[in-house]
């Protein structure tokens, strides 16, 4: 396991559980997230920074992302708007409308 994923899998045990299954856009940006410091950790690597340094730059640019808050917000206006959009459709706004 490299540097980064030891770091992100520390970083998110640390965290208080999701409230549930972490939705897609919540997974892409870990998935995204994974993938730059990586690649972040390589380049620094190649110009021969430090360990403690490579650590240190992964640690600052991982925390705050991905936003759990956003996911939830994600979610709590998903349930609006099907929520919304239940009220607003009725039986006869599906049926076709005969024209004069």
């Amino acid at each position: 396991m490299s540097r980064p994923t030891q770091l992100i899998s520390e970083h998110f045990r640390r965290q208080r559980p999701l409230p549930g299954a972490p939705d897609a856009a919540y997974m892409l940006q870990v998935n995204i997230l994974r993938d730059l410091l990586e690649r972040l950790d390589e380049i620094l690597e190649d110009m021969g920074t430090p360990e403690e340094a490579r650590a240190h730059i992964t640690r600052c640019m991982l925390y705050g992302y991905p936003s759990r808050a956003d996911m939830e917000l994600r979610v709590d206006a998903t349930e609006r708007y099907r929520s919304v959009a239940q009220q607003m459709t009725t039986p006869s706004m599906l049926t076709p409308r005969s024209t004069l």
